[in-house]
């Protein structure tokens, strides 16, 4: 609908939907129906293809994804990868897919990276400086409903961030073996943990239930809307 507007604003198009969204159709199916002025429809035809289609492929990708680990309370996660000026409609994607969404920008959650720590000097360096006595007045000035998180590629650091870990919501394995996984999900029991455990990196359709078996409390795949396979979809006149 925003397409033909923009296009016309006066235009008088009518889209009839067949489907809600996150409703599941068939090939040859009839998505919507389009009545109006031939030209608009005619001007705004790619760029209102391009968008349902990727759209449609993000939340069928999703779904795929969502299916294999539906059995564990493990839930599937969407990354920042996003293509640029489409967040919003790629996010909405994942959520109709039955995924749920990751921070939406830099804002909306603090997630201290291996680029950070390298800056830092070290991640052992970068956690002494971060909730050192003489840092407190600038921990209480972090909103109390900002999450903070902090990603770990090795089981060494996630040993030394677990000394810290009253002040992290998430803690996110990086490339973690299964093995690494599973006995990450037994010490975080083991320690009553009110932190979640996110695993990520090299999450495929192939391997996603095995890591959901683990234990973990998240899973965050980049490839939902950063590759996902475009369905093929047409606009013909009738």
């Amino acid at each position: 609908k925003r397409v033909f507007t923009y296009l016309d604003a006066k235009s008088e198009l009518e889209i009839k939907f067949f489907f809600k969204d996150g409703e599941k159709f068939s090939s040859k199916e009839k998505l919507l129906e389009i009545t109006g002025s031939p030209k608009t429809i005619l001007q705004g035809e790619r760029l209102f293809l391009n968008l349902l289609q990727r759209a449609i492929s993000i939340a069928t990708l999703t779904g795929q994804f969502v299916r294999k680990i539906s059995h564990t309370n493990a839930k599937l996660l969407d990354t920042r990868k996003t293509t640029p000026g489409l967040r919003e409609l790629e996010k909405q994607a994942v959520l109709d897919g039955g995924g749920f969404n990751h921070r939406f920008n830099l804002s909306t959650g603090i997630l201290i990276k291996d680029n950070h720590i390298s800056l830092a000097g070290g991640l052992e360096n970068l956690l002494a400086r971060l909730f050192s006595p003489e840092k407190e007045r600038e921990q209480r000035k972090l909103p109390h409903l900002i999450a903070l998180s902090i990603e770990v590629d090795s089981w060494q650091q996630f040993e030394e961030v677990l000394k810290y870990r009253k002040f992290f919501r998430v803690i996110l394995l990086d490339n973690f073996e299964l093995k690494e996984l599973e006995k990450a999900s037994k010490t975080k029991a083991a320690l009553s943990g009110s932190f979640f455990l996110e695993a990520s990196g090299g999450v495929r359709l192939e391997n996603i239930q095995q890591i959901a078996e683990t234990g973990v409390d998240f899973i965050s795949v980049g490839n939902l809307t950063q590759s996902p396979k475009i369905i093929d979809l047409g606009l013909d006149f009738l």
